[in-house]
C-alpha cells in the first residue's frame, strides 16, 4: 500500500494544474495535516513544489537526484511491485536475493553506494558514493536454468540503446556482460539465479554504470571510464532517474519479446551490430585452454561463435570463458 507521501506525489505529477490541500485530502482520504506533512517531506527530498494561497500545490520540476518516492511512482507503472532506494548497501544483488524469498513479484533495488559491489567470477565492482547507477532487477521469467544467461545479453542491449538515446554516444557491447566506449569499460552486468533442476525461481540482473567518476583505482584506471568522462557537457544533463527509466523501458520491451520467442533471435542482428567482439580476432581463455580465434557472431541463444585456426567454428558459453581482444580490453 502506498504511503501518503507517495499518493500526494502521484497526484501532483499527474496534474498540470494547482491542486488544493482540501482536494488532495478528500481524494486521498487523508487529513489536511497529513497532506501538508507529505508536501514538506517531498520538498526536503528535492521536489520543486510551488505553494500558492487559495490555489494549492503544483509540481514544477523533478529533482536531478534519486528519490525513492519518485522511483516508486514511475517504476510501479512499469510493472515493478517492489522498488527500493538505499543510500548505501553491501550489494543490490544481495538485497534482491534477500527480498526474493519473501516477495513473489518483480522488484528493482537501487543504491547510491555499494560497499561490496559484485562483478563476474567473484571480482569486486567499485561503487563509490553518488558516483554511479547501481541497480538490480529481480525477475521471474518462466525459463529453464540453462536459458538465464541470455538475460545478460538482453540487458546489455537495453543499457547500450538507452545510453545512445539519452547521450548520443558511441557505446558498444563487449560480449557477454560489459558496455564499453573508446576501448574502456563503462558498465558491467552480473546475472545470478536461484533454480531447481528444471525450473528458475528467480533471476537477478545487476547493472553497475560509472556515471560521475573522474578517477579510478590504479588497477583499473587504464580500462575504466564514466559517462562524465565520455559525454559532451551539453548532453550530460540527463538525470540518473531518467537513465534508470530508459533502461527499464528497453528491458520491459525485450523481456516481453523474450517470453514469446524463448531465445534471442528477435535481437540477434541488432546485438551483433552493437557488439565489438563478435568479429575480428579474439583471445578465448578458460580453465582448460587458451586460444586465439575469429568471432563469427552469436547464436540465437547467445553463445559466441568462434572460428579457430583450423577453420572449425565452436559455440562459446559466457559462463565458461573470458574473452579479450588481442590488443587490449575490448
Amino acid at each position: 500500500m502506498m504511503k501518503v507521501r507517495e499518493k500526494v506525489l502521484h497526484a501532483l505529477i499527474e496534474s498540470d494544474k494547482f491542486i488544493s490541500g482540501q482536494q488532495l485530502s478528500s481524494e486521498l482520504g487523508v487529513s489536511r495535516t497529513s497532506v501538508w506533512k507529505a508536501i514538506k517531506k517531498l520538498k526536503e527530498d528535492g521536489f520543486n513544489i510551488e505553494s500558492v494561497n487559495n490555489k494549492g500545490y503544483k509540481m514544477i520540476k523533478n529533482p536531478d537526484g534519486l528519490v525513492e518516492s519518485l522511483l516508486i511512482h514511475d517504476l510501479t507503472k512499469r510493472g515493478f511491485e517492489l522498488v527500493r532506494l538505499f543510500d548505501t548497501i553491501d550489494s543490490t544483488n544481495l538485497e534482491a536475493k534477500r527480498q526474493a524469498d519473501s516477495f513473489g513479484g518483480k522488484g528493482l533495488f537501487i543504491s547510491k553506494e555499494q560497499t561490496h559491489g559484485k562483478g563476474r567470477r567473484g571480482r569486486t565492482w567499485e561503487s563509490p558514493k553518488a558516483s554511479g547507477n547501481y541497480m538490480s532487477y529481480l525477475l521471474r521469467p518462466e525459463i529453464e536454468p540453462k536459458d538465464a544467461s541470455m538475460l545478460t545479453l538482453l540487458a546489455g542491449l537495453a543499457v547500450c540503446n538507452a545510453m545512445i538515446d539519452l547521450y548520443e554516444i558511441n557505446v558498444r557491447i563487449k560480449w557477454p556482460n560489459d558496455i564499453v566506449i573508446n576501448g574502456k569499460k563503462l558498465c558491467g552486468i552480473l546475472t545470478e539465479l536461484s533454480s531447481e533442476i528444471d525450473y528458475v525461481n528467480y533471476v537477478i540482473v545487476g547493472i553497475g554504470i560509472n556515471v560521475f567518476q573522474k578517477q579510478f583505482p590504479k588497477e583499473i584506471e587504464k580500462i575504466g571510464t564514466s559517462l562524465a568522462l565520455e559525454v559532451d557537457e551539453t548532453k550530460f544533463k540527463v538525470t540518473k532517474h531518467e537513465l534508470i527509466l530508459k533502461i527499464t523501458d528497453y528491458m520491459n520491451v525485450y523481456l516481453l519479446k523474450f517470453d514469446q520467442y524463448k531465445d534471442l533471435s528477435f535481437i540477434k542482428e541488432e546485438y551483433e551490430k552493437q557488439c565489438v567482439n563478435v568479429s575480428g580476432e579474439l583471445r578465448i581463455e578458460s580453465n582448460k585452454a587458451s586460444y586465439v580465434g575469429v568471432g563469427r557472431g552469436i547464436t540465437s541463444r547467445g553463445q559466441l561463435l568462434v572460428e579457430n585456426s583450423q577453420g572449425q567454428v565452436s559455440e562459446v558459453n559466457s559462463g565458461e570463458v573470458s574473452v579479450r581482444g588481442i590488443y587490449g580490453y575490448v
